[in-house]
């Protein structure tokens, strides 16, 4: 299980790196809007990769579908 978490941890890591990529070189002028589209993907890719670090630090599995995930600290 750890090994699986922190391949998921290392995909987290790399879109959070790629959100910040794409922030620092945001365009100005017409192509700013098609550049905004991409940046938002990334946020939503990297908010659904720390949801499975979040889930597997908890003690579920990633990606099978369960009930209200609980995280550490949470009642």
């Amino acid at each position: 299980m750890s090994a699986i978490l922190e391949f998921e941890r290392q995909q987290r890591d790399a879109k959070l790196a790629e959100v910040r990529r794409l922030a620092a070189h945001a365009p100005e002028g017409p192509g700013g809007m098609a550049h905004e589209a991409v940046a938002h993907v990334a946020r939503l890719r990297a908010y659904i990769a720390q949801g499975r670090v979040r889930a597997l630090e908890a003690g579920s599995h990633p990606h099978k579908p369960c009930g209200e995930p609980r995280y550490p600290g949470s009642n």
